[in-house]
């Protein structure tokens, strides 16, 4: 027999069965805390995808174009095409936009030909100039005349001449006398330096010592600004076409939102709340020019001029689009249907990493340990989109919907699944199941059910039952099969061993029946001096001395049984603190120190090895080794 062979067969045991690697020296407790995102789409999924309509105009998704009225059908269910109602509000001829960003604000605008007329609600006229300032004051609307416009930088007004100050809920500015082309609009000065031109009039609501200014205009004339805004002007036709109905009916539908102090002074809006916006032309237009209208865009609201989408009652349909779908709409006023055109999409899946700090101070519950998905729709891949979510801390739970989640972390939409928390007790308990799987060599492992034993009984009782389970003590009777027998082990023995094991006889006692056994005293000759001194070799790894032999020789004349040498070995100080390194080797990846070794020996001598095993494989440092090996 070799001298170390039990050493060198359970260091190779280690080996196999463990992958250690040098700490990067930083937790992940150190480092930012983040949460990966998974998602498909972009916006809020209700009615029809916009890059789906293109993915089926252009027959990119399904081998054969699609014409405006097939988009329209697929994606808005229930409707048909129709004229806009003769009755109803609003009215197309004087859709009337509420300038977002002018609310509140002195409206200030320009005639870069002709002039401008103010004009009462009942017509009387107030004044005309080149530019106008209108604001509220009190009760009052004051209407003014003024000679520098400050979107030129020109500063504040040198000369005021005031037409008209007294009680009137709104006054009505139109250009007069304008040339053709972006002059003959009216310009605006917006708060933040732009200039907007926009075509028909713009009124200014007096709503109790605040304003809003409205431009009022024909449906397909804001229909110019809206499509392109809302869609990519170089697409196909029929994809232009269907957002051009949907944009027409959205609007005609009626939005109940724009109320102030009593007075209803707006249809609809100029931002994303509604549909975006910006007159026909603008200084922040992206194309040379200023302009915001293309020809393309231009040309499918000809086309579809009048059309919009009605239910079965006559009534125009809302129908809200989106940037992409994912691959399935969600459903609302429309069914929910599958989208294969979004496919083209850039946004059709995604995926984001974002940081936990400003979810976690909104909430004042600690850190964020993991995100839980509670219900979905039911549509699409996963399940679809999220309908609730529970977002658990260290200090307490919180539900919010699939939107709230949305904002809260600023996601593309609410379909999506959240990953693993980097940093949190979450991610540190996978890495620690992860690790620990390795350990004790399990391949097929439920992680979910892991954890939950985890939060529930701590972490000794995860490694506890893996010590235990059959696969890890099999592998470990594996190993001492070789040490003690020189052979593998066979199908029925280490059955049965493990059984043995399972029904509450120790490793320990295992091991001392081995030695014991008749085969290793066959294996040392069936002579008692070679039976000890194989032990010596093969338990305490090192050669008997003659005083030893003689010892034990003494006691088997005595009437001790080779079991009782045998314990007397196994359960020797030197060969527990052989056993603690093998232990500690496997658990933490390092030989213990001399102190740690002797302690870690006593409690095998009261625990037994696999719960040592499973001890140690719990414990602080072993976690934390975690972090760094599969963190």
């Amino acid at each position: 027999m070799t001298m170390h062979r039990s050493r060198a067969l359970v260091m190779a045991f280690v080996a196999l069965t463990m992958l250690v690697v040098p700490s990067s020296g930083a937790s992940a407790a150190e480092t930012e805390r983040t949460v990966e995102f998974t998602g498909g789409g972009w916006g809020h999924g209700r009615g029809m995808s916009q890059y789906g309509a293109q993915g089926y105009a252009s027959g990119a998704a399904t081998g054969s174009a699609w014409t405006s009225t097939q988009i329209l059908d697929h994606y808005y269910g229930g409707t048909v095409s129709g004229a806009i109602p003769a009755t109803g509000t609003p009215d197309p001829n004087e859709l009337r936009v509420n300038l977002v960003a002018m609310s509140d604000q002195t409206a200030i605008m320009k005639a870069d030909s002709g002039q401008l007329e103010v004009r009462a609600a009942d017509g009387t006229l107030l004044g005309s100039a080149g530019i106008i300032r209108i604001y509220a004051d009190g009760d009052d609307q004051v209407v003014e005349a003024i000679n520098t416009w400050p979107c030129a930088g020109e500063g504040a007004p040198t000369s005021v001449t005031e037409f008209f100050r007294g009680p009137s809920a709104r006054v009505e500015t139109r250009l007069v006398g304008g040339d053709a082309g972006r002059s003959g609009l009216i310009s605006t000065c917006r708060p933040d330096g732009s200039v907007r031109w926009y075509p028909g009039r713009i009124d200014v609501y007096n709503v109790g010592d605040s304003s809003r200014s409205v431009n009022v205009i024909a449906v397909d004339d804001y229909l110019r600004g809206v499509v392109p805004n809302e869609s990519i002007p170089s697409w196909t036709a029929a994809a232009l076409e269907a957002q051009a109905v949907a944009a027409r009916s959205y609007v005609m539908a009626g939005d109940p939102r724009w109320v102030a102090n009593g007075i209803t002074f707006a249809d609809t809006c100029d931002t994303t709340r509604c549909q975006v916006f910006n007159g026909w032309y603008s200084t922040t237009s992206a194309q040379s020019g200023g302009a915001e209208t293309w020809p393309t865009t231009d040309a499918a609201i000809a086309t579809t001029t009048g059309l919009v989408r009605l239910f079965g009652d006559g009534t125009v349909a809302r129908t809200e689009f989106h940037s992409t779908s994912g691959g399935h709409t969600a459903g609302g006023d429309f069914p929910a249907v599958e989208d294969l055109g979004d496919s083209i999409s850039p946004l059709h899946t995604w995926s984001v990493t974002l940081p936990t700090a400003s979810v976690e101070a909104s909430f004042g519950l600690g850190q964020l340990d993991r995100i839980e998905i509670l219900t979905t729709d039911g549509n699409g891949a996963d399940g679809g989109r999220v309908l609730t979510a529970r977002l658990h801390f260290d200090n307490g739970v919180a539900d919010r919907t699939g939107d709230q989640i949305r904002t809260l972390f600023g996601l593309r939409s609410n379909w999506f699944r959240p990953g693993v928390v980097v940093g949190s007790i979450d991610q540190q308990n996978r890495a620690f199941v992860a690790r620990t799987a390795d350990v004790f060599g399990q391949s097929d492992v439920d992680v979910a059910a892991e954890l939950a034993q985890l939060d529930a009984a701590g972490r000794e009782a995860v490694t506890l039952e893996w010590a235990l389970a059959d696969g890890f003590v099999g592998t470990r009777l594996d190993v001492l099969y070789q040490n003690v027998f020189e052979r593998p082990a066979d199908d029925g023995g280490r059955t049965y061993w493990q059984g043995v094991i399972a029904d509450g006889l120790t490793f320990n006692q295992v091991g001392t029946w081995f030695y014991s056994s008749e085969e290793y005293f066959n294996s040392a000759g069936r002579d008692d001096r070679r039976f000890i001194e194989a032990m010596y070799d093969d338990i305490l790894g090192r050669p008997a001395d003659d005083a030893g032999v003689t010892y034990w020789l003494e006691q088997r004349s005595a009437g001790a049984g080779r079991d009782d040498i045998a314990f007397a070995f196994y359960e020797s100080i030197e060969s527990r603190r052989d056993r603690a390194t093998d232990a500690a080797q496997l658990t933490l990846g390092r030989a213990p120190s001399a102190s740690e070794r002797d302690t870690w020996a006593g409690r095998i001598a009261t625990d037994g090895d696999l719960r040592v095993i499973a001890w140690l494989a719990a414990s602080e440092e072993a976690f934390a080794l975690a972090q760094s090996t599969h963190g």
